[in-house]
């Protein structure tokens, strides 16, 4: 059948929001004001931009890092339905927030997106320093090899 762009499952109550076409994605994000709007990530949609350092990026991957993960079902799952991630009050606490009715929650964006893509580079950093001194501690042993024969 048509599919509008919004509506409401009559067996859940929840609300849908459809793609414009099936190839689309339409991601929605709540703003500040709680009201929903598509998410951007596009400089003229953002405001106090501060790029991280090197020690931002290795202090999310140890957040990342200390974080325990869970496997969950919510309370409007059937229960054979298993979840895997994060809880509220034990997520790294730059991606805690309070909701409108005082609920704790998640910053999902930061946390699928500015934290993944953080603790990748911070990783990608650490595995290049480590190249470098296997490098080091290869050339030296060959030396070291070279003198013993």
């Amino acid at each position: 059948g048509v599919q509008t762009p919004l509506s409401i499952n009559p067996v859940s109550n929840y609300v849908r929001i459809n793609t414009l076409a099936p190839a689309a994605a339409t991601h929605v994000c709540r703003n500040t004001s709680t009201d929903l709007s598509t998410c951007s990530s596009s400089r003229k949609y953002k405001n106090n931009i501060n790029y991280l350092s090197e020690g931002d990026l290795k202090s999310m991957l140890g957040q990342i890092v200390d974080t325990i993960l869970a496997s969950f079902n919510y309370t409007t799952d059937r229960p054979d339905f298993t979840r895997y991630g994060l809880i509220a009050e034990e997520a790294p606490v730059p991606l805690r927030i309070i909701d409108e009715n005082g609920n704790p929650n998640i910053d999902f964006f930061s946390a699928e997106i500015g934290y993944t893509w953080a603790g990748i580079k911070a990783l990608s950093s650490e595995n290049q320093e480590l190249r470098e001194k296997l490098d080091d501690l290869t050339k030296r042993v060959e030396v070291l090899e070279g003198r013993s024969r």
